[in-house]
């Protein structure tokens, strides 16, 4: 096919009942724009010790787009998010968590800025159901990380993105023993937008 392949990476730990959830929206959100891009929807599963693997498996035996990885052990979810994109075959790789509370439907939104030649598309949280010590804590938290870090760290950056398969393969290259992603995407640079949602 002459339409770019867009390969979205979902890390999963016990996600059983939210896996099937989570597809039906990924299936909606993305209706119109396959009309502009294929899709890979790529599973991690972080060795879950519940039905999971069951549930991809079903899956990826109705829909030829999905695959699945099984770590094995528990690596812990940024290794979960490196692993996905080094197997990722895309021309650009999202980063999804399949709890909704990053929603799918912005999916087309970070694709059509990546067409337009943005190289990285990253979600900014301006609002999230929690009390406000615990935002503030992480507000807190990303600044002091990025005072002391050796290089940028993308502040508010959630770990809902779309990246270059370019910036893929500079990030991977990294090959840091401790990934922490949104540091390492903050690091090699490119062409950034974020885009705000609540």
């Amino acid at each position: 096919s002459p339409l770019p392949l867009v390969t979205v990476v979902c890390p999963v730990f016990n996600e059983e009942g939210t896996v099937p959830l989570f597809y039906a929206e990924f299936l909606k959100a993305i209706v119109e724009i396959e009309k502009r891009v294929r899709f890979e929807l790529l599973f991690v599963n972080n060795r879950s010790t519940d039905g999971t693997l069951n549930v991809l498996r079903d899956l990826a035996a109705k829909d030829p787009r999905v695959g699945y990885i099984t770590l094995s052990r528990n690596y812990g979810y940024q290794a979960s998010i490196t692993a996905g994109m080094r197997h990722a075959r895309g021309d650009a790789i999202a980063n999804i968590d399949v709890d909704c509370e990053d929603p799918p439907a912005m999916l087309p939104r970070f694709i059509e800025r990546w067409l337009d030649k943005v190289d990285v598309v990253y979600g900014i949280r301006r609002t999230r159901p929690e009390p406000l010590p615990w935002r503030m804590g992480r507000k807190l938290f990303y600044r002091f990380a990025r005072g002391v870090a050796d290089h940028e760290i993308i502040l508010d950056m959630a770990e809902f993105f779309l990246v270059d398969r370019r910036v893929r393969d500079v990030v991977l290259s990294t090959q840091s023993t401790f990934p922490f992603v949104r540091g390492q995407v903050g690091y090699v640079g490119f062409k950034r937008e974020g885009i705000p949602y609540a």
